[in-house]
């Protein structure tokens, strides 16, 4: 009724409760079924779900056209969130992680600014009118770095959650409710507005999915894929399985 399945108690999620898509063929409904066009390879529209939670995570933001965002951690869905935002016409957007390539990888996709953690809070005011961000995406779900996205944030500002640990998170309270900042947490991702979503900007060209693509791998070589994610000096960022070929 309210069309937020994503959110329904019994919500069940393929490859996490159900089993996955390692496998030469998988079952599906209908429901989750969404066309890709003829000229979106395979490869790339495998991206779709990881960017259709950069799409759900700007629809929380009511105001995107010409705001300043700041993106906490550029793994996957960090920069596709840059991407995202950059189509959905964002002024300025400053990113901060600690992997320099990363970094770098997100001013190639659209961000004006790519500090490290240590030159935030000296460059951040310049970038966004000595006010702060108006929207902050928190995309690493590091420990403390929620609270730190809730102070840095602008007053009336929004921070919406991406990444999350398992820990409680202390944030200012004081802070948060007089400069009545909104926090939202985005997850539950919806088939027909946020993949779908995903899968037209993909094929528009308006977010580049291949350079996410670090890895591939055959389905008879998946072990190797997850001993890649597990490496911190591979700098993977996405492993794409190919069942049914034993490409490498």
């Amino acid at each position: 009724e309210r069309h937020q399945e994503g959110l329904c108690a019994r919500h069940a999620v393929v490859g996490l409760h159900a089993d996955g898509g390692l496998a030469d063929y998988v079952a599906s409904t209908a429901a989750t079924c969404v066309p890709v066009p003829p000229d979106l390879g395979a490869d790339v529209a495998a991206l779709a779900e990881p960017t259709s939670v950069a799409v759900r995570a700007m629809r929380k933001v009511s105001y995107p056209i010409g705001s300043n965002l700041l993106v906490v951690g550029t793994g996957t869905i960090g920069l596709l969130l840059v991407q995202v935002a950059r189509t959905s016409g964002a002024r300025t957007i400053v990113v901060v992680d600690t992997d320099p390539k990363r970094r770098e990888l997100a001013l190639s996709m659209g961000a004006d600014l790519a500090p490290a953690p240590d030159e935030l809070e000296e460059l951040l005011p310049e970038a966004t009118g000595g006010i702060g961000p108006d929207v902050v995406f928190e995309c690493s779900g590091a420990p403390g770095l929620a609270g730190q996205a809730i102070r840095l944030v602008r007053r009336g500002g929004t921070v919406v959650l991406v990444g999350f640990h398992g820990e409680e998170e202390p944030f200012d309270l004081l802070d948060t409710v007089l400069g009545e900042k909104r926090i939202v947490g985005s997850a539950a991702h919806l088939w027909d507005e946020d993949v779908a979503s995903a899968v037209d900007m993909l094929s528009r060209g308006q977010v580049d999915g291949e350079p996410l693509l670090t890895t591939r791998v055959s389905l008879e070589r998946i072990e190797e894929g997850f001993a890649t994610l597990e490496d911190p000096a591979a700098g993977a960022l996405k492993v794409l399985v190919t069942p049914g070929t034993t490409r490498s």
